[in-house]
């Protein structure tokens, strides 16, 4: 063993670094100096103190604790999950056994995760999602702090993101994030949850507000925003957009629900957009071109702010060129559309975790825009990045929402309307206005 003596002479020999012969009762180089003899033929051992081996997972519990730690452990943007939810997800180990619908859901993530990282089978993510959800159906009965019910519902929501992601099942879920939230708000149970994590929700219930007419954006949201968001009016600073906030989204969104009463606002913002448009490119572009200039998480999310004005450009380019055409406006849509194909082309060297907002938001644009050819392209990167996520469908979303769009169009300029027209716009009036995105 490297380390370990293996003369055999005596102690003088060897602390004189001498050669010993090993005579007995003393050598001879010990005779001749006469001084005492001692450890001759003896053995020597070092002695080494090792640690106790750490136990591996001897639980369910701790096993999925230690397949959550060691995927928070993976900083490679593409696979990246602190990309679905920051901060709160690096939390979710110490929320383990706070009730069966937790450890469900993180059991979940954890499957779900590995089906897409490791494309391996669903087969047990599915398994475990369905556990997650009967788990939660059963705790949404019981006295769980409100807090616990949105994390579990919200990781539950990830997992469809990953392998199981249908519009109408991701909708109830984001309805009933809308619900809780409101509900925490009337109980004055927002101290229970994280600002960041407020804000991120407020995001999530902004957007399913522009395409789902159930979720209203009332005095509670407004309660619940101005918890997280900085307060109003908000300063320009170099390097912040007021037309990538949520405050601003929240606004444009009540606003959509009645254009035409609106129009002026909604003008507003677009002329701040188109204004805040160019800088933002200009950074984006500066990124692209010097990589030394910041690292990859940072250049994705200006990406990703890129990518959020342009859909949020795109659709108040459409409701304007309804009720205030302007030649100017078809010009800024295929500028809108060119900048989202180029911008989708970027991306993907971030695929798949890093770039998941990519089809999410682009197919708004491809709603909205009025070159069709330009919209055969942007949809064939839409179906590429689709391939990610197996069983998603973003296509079939843009075109329930180019509808919407056209029939909202339709009652404007139609004066004597077909029977397929009435139905369109008697259709629109249920919905409750324009929930278009």
């Amino acid at each position: 063993m490297p380390g370990v003596p293996k003369s055999l002479g005596c102690n003088t020999c060897r602390r004189q670094k001498k050669g010993c012969d090993l005579a007995k009762p003393a050598c001879g180089r010990c005779t001749r100096l006469g001084v005492q003899c001692t450890g001759v033929g003896v053995k020597r051992y070092k002695f080494q103190t090792v640690g106790t081996p750490t136990p591996p997972p001897s639980n369910e519990s701790t096993y999925v604790v230690a397949g959550w730690v060691h995927i928070l452990g993976i900083h490679d943007i593409r696979y990246d999950v602190r990309t679905f939810g920051g901060t709160y997800l690096q939390e979710l180990p110490r929320r383990m056994g706070s009730s069966r619908a937790m450890d469900a859901s993180i059991s979940a993530l954890v499957a779900s995760y590995n089906a897409v990282h490791l494309k391996s089978s669903k087969v047990e993510a599915l398994a475990r999602y369905g556990d997650a959800l009967a788990s939660l159906r059963r705790d949404l009965h019981d006295s769980q702090p409100i807090a616990s019910k949105i994390y579990t519902i919200y990781n539950i929501y990830v997992c469809q993101e990953w392998v199981d992601r249908k519009q109408k099942h991701m909708e109830k879920h984001r309805e009933m994030l809308a619900m809780l939230l409101r509900e925490a708000v009337h109980q004055n149970k927002l101290g229970e949850i994280p600002p960041s994590y407020i804000y991120g929700l407020c995001q999530f219930i902004v957007y399913e507000s522009m395409m789902n007419a159930r979720v209203k954006l009332e005095g509670w949201f407004w309660e619940a925003i101005r918890t997280a968001a900085p307060l109003r009016p908000q300063q320009f600073r170099e390097g912040t957009f007021t037309s990538t906030d949520t405050m601003t989204h929240a606004e444009m969104s009540v606003y959509l629900r009645e254009p035409k009463r609106y129009l002026y606002q909604l003008q507003r913002i677009y002329s701040r957009l188109q204004l805040e448009r160019p800088m933002l490119q200009h950074s984006l572009r500066q990124l692209a071109g010097d990589p030394s200039l910041a690292s990859a998480t940072v250049y994705n999310r200006y990406q990703l702010g890129y990518a959020v004005l342009l859909a949020v450009g795109s659709v108040l380019n459409r409701v304007l060129r309804v009720f205030a055409p302007s030649s100017k406006l078809v010009t800024e849509s295929h500028h809108f559309t060119d900048e989202a194909i180029l911008l989708a082309r970027q991306c993907t060297i971030h695929r798949p975790f890093g770039t998941a907002f990519v089809p999410e938001f682009f197919k708004a644009v491809w709603a909205t825009s009025c070159d069709r050819h330009q919209c055969d392209e942007l949809e064939t990167l839409i179906l590429e990045y689709q391939q990610d996520f197996p069983g998603t469908d973003y296509m079939a979303e843009a075109r329930w929402a180019m509808n919407n769009f056209d029939t909202m169009e339709m009652s404007q300029t139609v004066v004597i309307p077909s029977e397929a027209d009435e139905h369109s716009m008697e259709r629109l009036a249920a919905n409750g206005g324009c929930t278009i995105l």
